[in-house]
């Protein structure tokens, strides 16, 4: 999995509403299912939300897929991690968790973590 985009999609009263757009790649000469995915979204070391794959995901032979995760963040009082997003610096991010797939012949769990950083576009 690499992260390809973060997008903040709502501030709301309490809450950061975040989606991950991530790329899912699939090195195998046949298809697989993405059937489960928990992971866990950290920024500058503090974690800020946890989630799961909604759906499953079929990922063809040789090919990449984007994957939406939804992430809800909880705002402090004191609007840290506002600052921390909307800062003019770099934010570095960290997704961590598990991925099951399955193929005909059986399934599989494997553990992953992508670090990053990335700088809020401004329109």
């Amino acid at each position: 999995l690499s992260v390809k985009e973060i997008l903040v999609d709502q501030i709301s009263s309490g809450d950061l509403h975040i989606t991950l757009k991530v790329e899912a790649e699939n090195p195998n000469r046949f298809d697989v299912t993405m059937t489960a995915l928990d992971y866990t979204f950290s920024l500058d070391q503090r974690e800020v939300g946890r989630g799961s794959l909604a759906q499953e995901v079929s990922l063809p032979a040789l090919s990449k897929s984007t994957v939406e995760l939804p992430v809800t963040a909880r705002l402090s009082p004191t609007g840290g991690l506002l600052k921390t997003i909307f800062s003019a610096r770099e934010t570095v991010y960290k997704i961590e968790g598990t991925a099951r797939v399955s193929t005909a012949i059986g399934g599989t769990t494997f553990p992953f973590t992508k670090t990053g950083s990335f700088r809020l576009k401004k329109s």
